[in-house]
């Protein structure tokens, strides 16, 4: 059983029971990079993927208590991209190849308990799970996507201060996703690589 929405929010909303200390809001946006990491098992189907034009832009907030430990939210939206070549058949029959293309997009919600480091230069790791919602996708692409989308998150950043309070954020954010997205598609899996830069706020101004 997946974690539902509400359940996410409402560890948001107890982080400022739970913690205190810096908080820090950063906006960011990027290139998102797809990538199939484990096809069918099935002899008689294969399955080719060309990803394109997907990008991500992400919200996060992050609270930390004492100088390295934080619990962050983040809300990434990401658009997809892809041509997808579907190849079935055998057991002494023809093959057929069929072709599609897919747009979509989700927004993920992702909880990432985390530590940083660091001064002028702070980095970050963080690591926590995410649910996917689909909020949108071409008429050819409807009800041919799972959704929710359910998987694993893992982020390693930096932040750089250009004044006491704000400063750039530069992100490398990686999702697995444990559900076989796309339907009549097999066993297929997407290791999902997004390179993200913006900028940041702490509430506190302290690195």
């Amino acid at each position: 059983m997946y974690p539902k929405p509400p359940i996410i929010i409402l560890l948001l909303l107890l982080f400022p029971v739970v913690l205190s200390s810096q908080q820090v809001f950063s906006l960011s946006g990027g290139i998102s990079i797809p990538k199939i990491i484990r096809i069918s098992s099935n002899p008689h189907l294969s399955v080719d993927a060309d990803f394109k034009n997907s990008f991500v832009i992400s919200f996060d907030y992050n609270k930390y208590i004492g100088k390295h430990f934080g619990l962050g939210l983040q809300l990434d939206y990401i658009n997809t991209a892809t041509d997808l070549v579907i190849t079935t058949g055998g057991l002494g029959g023809g093959y057929y190849t069929d072709s599609a293309a897919y747009r979509f997009g989700f927004i993920n919600i992702v909880v990432l308990p985390g530590f940083k480091w660091g001064n002028k230069v702070q980095f970050f790791l963080q690591t926590g799970p995410y649910y996917g919602i689909l909020v949108h996708a071409s008429n050819d692409t409807r009800g041919h996507i799972q959704s929710p989308d359910v998987g694993l998150t893992g982020v390693f950043g930096l932040r750089v201060y250009i004044t006491k309070q704000m400063g750039f954020v530069i992100k490398n954010t990686y999702n697995y996703s444990f559900i076989n997205k796309y339907r009549n598609a097999g066993d297929l899996k997407i290791f999902n690589i997004m390179l993200l830069g913006g900028l940041y706020y702490s509430l506190s101004g302290e690195h």
